[in-house]
Formats: structure tokens, sequence, C-alpha cells
């Protein structure tokens, strides 16, 4: 891969030099994403972003899709870059468009996300790649934590009977 410097940045080549890593600011077209809600006795786990547009914030483990990746493999390959854990995906949650716009209004990032509830099966807790930082967090402390837009009311969704059901396929609550 041909680094390109700028200053003193370092930018990574455009798509058609790395199909592999499609440009992720500016983009031509949304990128696909996924992300993976793990709930457990100590609450939900989130990652800190490390990395624009979240930088800083509080959000599911994820990310973008590979070519040729399901959406299943990417959450497996994300979940262990960014957490250590080995997953098993269940059932998807939702799916979401999240536009980022720069100050002149233009589409800085697009990303189509798919979330997914998941079980965790093995691995140690550790922050890896896109986050700086991987914790549980009680439920009932979110609101202390500046997490992304739309977190909470994912986990919002996730109501009582859905709970039950979900904790009886071994997918926590």
């Amino acid at each position: 891969m041909r680094i390109i410097w700028i200053g003193s940045s370092i930018c990574l080549p455009r798509e058609k030099e790395n199909p592999d890593f499609p440009l992720r600011e500016y983009p031509q077209k949304p990128l696909p994403a996924v992300a993976g809600v793990l709930l457990g006795p100590r609450g939900v786990l989130l990652v800190r972003r490390a990395r624009p547009p979240a930088r800083g914030l509080w959000s599911f483990p994820g990310g973008v899709m590979r070519l040729g990746e399901s959406p299943e493999e990417a959450l497996r390959r994300e979940f262990m870059e960014e957490t250590g854990l080995k997953i098993c995906p269940g059932p998807l949650l939702a799916a979401v468009s999240k536009v980022f716009r720069d100050t002149a209004d233009r589409i800085q990032y697009h990303y189509v996300i798919l979330d997914y509830l998941v079980r965790g099966e093995e691995g140690s807790l550790k922050s890896g790649t896109d986050a700086d930082a991987v914790r549980w967090i009680p439920l009932n402390q979110l609101h202390r934590f500046d997490v992304t837009d739309g977190l909470m009311e994912l986990i919002g969704t996730i109501d009582h009977h859905q709970g039950k059901a979900v904790q009886q396929e071994g997918f926590g609550l």
C-alpha cells in the first residue's frame, strides 16, 4: 500500500488505488457497516471511538464491511479487532443510515449500519484498531457517557418481551 503524506498527516490511498479500503471521507456512495449490541449482567459493552466521525464517543463495536464479507463475517472480525472478543451474531435489530456533513453542508461520511444483537463467546477484553477504550457500562449509567446518536434509542427498543426471548436464546440481558 502506498502512503501519501500531506503536511504532518497521513492519508490513505483513494479507493481506486486500494479497493479493499474504500474512501470513507467524502465517499461516492454510502458504505455498508455493522455493529453489535452485547448485553450482559454488567450492562452493555461499548467502545470509545478513536477516529472520526465519532472520535471520543462511546458506541457499539463494529465497522465497515470488506468486499466479499457477509454482515455476520464483518461483525465477527470487527468485534474481535475492537474488543478482543469472539461473538456469535444474533438477530438484526435495526438498519440505520448515518450521514455526517461538514461545515459547507457536504456529505463527509455516510454509513448504512446493520445493528445486530450478539452473544459473547470467548476472549479477553482489550481495545484495538478504531477503539481507544472498551468497557462494560451499566444501563443505568449510560446517561453519564457521551454516546453516538441513536444508541440509547436502540437499547430502548429491546423491550421486556424481546428481552425474555433473547435471554432464552442466550443473547444476554
